[in-house]
């Protein structure tokens, strides 16, 4: 059984990918087939991706007038998932003719599902993302990559930056400090997590990925690395780098949005958000960060990840225990907060509290 947290927002696509008109949006969450689309105003919509008469996805038919059209018979459905034509017959419309919906919401160009208990969805369970769209949208960038990755295991990866020393010698190496640094973890509440690293100012040189952009690339720089985990798979890192230049202090920022949602027990929808302070102008250095952030990913971490999760086999990555590094500190605290969340989901879901499809 896969351990998924129901209630929860979960990031599912960017809202870009689905246009009005536009044929419908096929994704799987949590092992669960859905279909997305867009009424003529522009609402964003979302049922379960199967006809309720013959089982045909949705997602192959067509979208028109803000109705979703089955490619089998011609069963058109309105947003709420309720058919509203019936090309057979006298055109009667089948009281079971019904498609489940989820409550679904955008916010900063994310479109995010909740598959649990659609009264329990507020938006203020959101994850605080701060300014992940500056002003300047020119030093924003996005990807998508999907990973056949248990996303318990990626969550893990994210909270340990310490293997990038190991995997990613290139553009992210702290050439060792990071290795020494002893992580500070603060509980922000019973679905967040935050790990702050420090490298000291007086030791070490930015990061290559800084060190272009600092008034003496060569020079120790102090650098604060900054991931905070949203309750289950969201992290959130943030990194500032500040020197000190002829005119005063000079610091720049690099923040990445990890939005990771479950799609099956071993594979993971896996979207980026990023921004940058350095050169905010320039689109070439937009894509050079992008290209670097896909880059340790899909190059260096999908390897060393795709190989632990053939490594495990058909065991599942929580129930074991692992050795404990002081590195682990973050993704323990956050591993016990999940915890607690998944058995009070459970408790509820015996109880009654919660739609046995949940």
């Amino acid at each position: 059984m896969s351990r998924f947290l129901h209630n929860a927002w979960y990031p599912v696509a960017f809202s870009s990918d689905i246009a009005v008109g536009a044929s419908p949006f096929a994704r799987t969450l949590l092992e669960r087939p859905l279909v997305f689309f867009r009424e003529q105003a522009g609402a964003l919509r979302v049922l379960e991706d199967r006809c309720p008469h013959r089982f045909a996805p949705l997602s192959k038919g067509s979208v028109a007038g803000g109705r979703l059209t089955c490619p089998y018979h011609g069963l058109q459905f309105d947003g709420t998932g309720r058919c509203v034509h019936n090309p057979h017959g006298n055109g009667e419309i089948p009281k079971a003719a019904v498609v489940a919906s989820l409550p679904v919401t955008e916010q900063n160009g994310v479109v995010w599902v909740w598959p649990g208990n659609p009264a329990q969805a507020q938006e203020g369970l959101l994850p605080d993302l701060g300014e992940i769209h500056p002003k300047n949208e020119g030093s924003t960038f996005t990807a998508y990559l999907r990973s056949e990755v248990d996303y318990e295991i990626v969550v893990d990866n994210l909270l340990d930056l310490t293997h990038a020393d190991f995997l990613h010698p290139g553009l992210l190496s702290t050439k060792g400090a990071i290795l020494a640094c002893h992580p500070q973890v603060e509980e922000l509440s019973d679905r967040c997590v935050r790990l702050t690293l420090d490298l000291p100012l007086r030791e070490y040189p930015a990061i290559p990925t800084f060190a272009p952009f600092m008034p003496r690339p060569l020079d120790p720089a102090a650098t604060r690395f900054q991931i905070t985990w949203h309750a289950p798979c969201i992290i959130d890192i943030v990194v500032h780098t500040s020197q000190e230049g002829p005119h005063g202090m000079v610091t720049h920022s690099i923040q990445g949005a990890q939005l990771l949602a479950p799609e099956a027990a071993h594979s993971t929808h896996y979207h980026v958000v990023g921004s940058r302070t350095m050169d905010a102008d320039d689109p070439s250095i937009t894509a050079m960060v992008r290209m670097g952030a896909l880059h340790a990913f899909a190059q260096e971490d999908g390897p060393m990840l795709k190989a632990v999760s053939e490594r495990l086999g058909e065991q599942r990555y929580a129930d074991l225990q692992s050795v404990l590094l002081s590195s682990d500190a973050g993704a323990v605290r956050a591993r016990r907060a999940f915890n607690r969340l998944l058995a009070h989901e459970v408790q509820c879901r015996r109880e009654g509290m919660m739609p046995s499809g949940s």
